[in-house]
């Protein structure tokens, strides 16, 4: 009967993959309960859409519930993954607990882990206009070369130093070598030493396919899915992505009113011994930010270039 309809299934995917259910749903009006258990193996997303990611999904889902518009939804949903994917990245190991209530999202508990890498979240997020939380993530991440797959840009070929900071490179070496040759030029005269070698650190190629570097990041979330702010700071060490690279990096950013006609998206980024198209920095400074409904953009960019002073943007 449409209150008490009993469902268990098990479906396979040509694409590999299966999914078993059971459930026993409540579907007269007002109540429309439901309470699901399925289990996972194995399954891809993108077989079932094939707008979703590419998955391998291993684990078990679980929801308790009534109500089936945001406003007005009542339940608590689960999910317990191992040895999963997602778009080529590894997962070993998630679970998500979260109640929805009068439009309200608590997370309890969001927790992934994979090779290098953690990923924290709780608190509580609006899911409705006039429904507000503040939701707190940490993500840190030892080797950014297990997200390969996620990180945009040519991957064939290498970027090679501009011209100026090879010849850069070359003049340093040879007053090196000059300032070398004049404080010994008394002992190879009485030992017959030889001039000393002129040797050239040359700046190399970085290849477009390399990635690395760790990555630490923490911020908040606050209000609902119709305007939020969010504020966070990252740092990452040992950079090198798509042909650039950083010895290190530091990031504060804000977005307030977002989804709103009052949107401001403002950063503050420091590199230093940075490597952007070829191009040798320093050091970096730069402060972009945005702001509608005009579509302002400013940015205050500070470099500084071997061998030159600092510029200002």
């Amino acid at each position: 009967t449409v209150n008490d309809l009993r469902v268990e299934t098990t479906l396979a995917f040509s694409q590999g993959g299966s999914v078993e259910g059971r459930g026993r749903f409540d579907l007269s009006e007002p109540t429309r309960s439901y309470e699901l258990d399925a289990r996972l193996h194995g399954m891809n997303l993108n077989a079932i859409a094939s707008s979703a990611p590419e998955t391998h999904l291993t684990g078990t889902v679980q929801g308790r519930g009534s109500g089936m518009e945001l406003p007005t939804m009542d339940g608590s949903f689960g999910a317990t993954l191992v040895a999963s994917s997602w778009e080529g990245v590894r997962l070993d190991s998630a679970i998500a607990r979260v109640t929805l209530t009068n439009g309200l999202a608590r997370v309890h508990r969001l927790m992934a882990r994979g090779p290098g890498t953690q990923v924290d979240a709780e608190g509580s997020f609006g899911l409705v206009a006039g429904r507000a939380g503040e939701l707190r993530y940490r993500v840190a991440i030892d080797s950014l070369g297990a997200f390969e797959q996620l990180i945009p840009g040519e991957r064939e070929g290498v970027v090679r130093p501009r011209s100026a900071l090879v010849a850069s490179a070359i003049a340093r070496a040879r007053e090196d070598s000059i300032r070398i040759a004049r404080a010994t030029e008394v002992e190879r005269a009485a030992t017959g030493a030889a001039m000393p070698r002129f040797v050239v650190d040359t700046p190399r190629a970085i290849p477009r396919s390399a990635v690395s570097g760790s990555v630490y990041a923490a911020g908040t979330l606050r209000g609902n899915v119709q305007n939020f702010d969010t504020r966070g700071r990252l740092t990452a060490e040992d950079v090198v992505a798509r042909g650039h690279s950083a010895s290190a990096l530091r990031a504060e950013y804000a977005w307030t009113d977002a989804r709103t006609r009052n949107s401001r998206l403002a950063v503050a980024v420091e590199g230093s011994q940075l490597r952007v198209a070829g191009f040798a920095f320093d050091t970096l400074q730069a402060q972009p930010s945005y702001r509608n409904p005009r579509g302002q953009v400013q940015a205050a960019l500070v470099a500084s270039i071997p061998g030159l002073e600092k510029a200002r943007i």
